[in-house]
């Protein structure tokens, strides 16, 4: 399997501990055990596109990296279910 689904499936097993966890359990769980994971993912992600940037890219990307940092940013500070089941 490719190391980013990897990466995603290790995000769904730990929400699916989460479940049965109050608000700030889960944010606990998320702090120690989703952070990293996300984390991994973020540089896979720009290690295998850093080689392919150009003009047209940097835009595109920049706006990706301003979502995911707005979205990641909630998930990693919120106890919220913010994956679907």
């Amino acid at each position: 399997m490719v190391p980013a689904l990897l990466l995603i499936a290790q995000l769904y097993r730990v929400e699916n501990q989460a479940r049965s966890l109050g608000l700030a359990e889960r944010l606990r769980l998320r702090q120690l055990q989703s952070q990293p994971i996300l984390e991994k993912l973020r540089n896979y992600w720009l290690e295998i596109n850093a080689c392919c940037v150009n003009s047209t890219k940097l835009v595109v990307f920049t706006l990706l990296y301003s979502i995911t940092r707005t979205v990641l940013g909630a998930f990693k500070k919120s106890g919220k279910s913010l994956i679907p089941r």
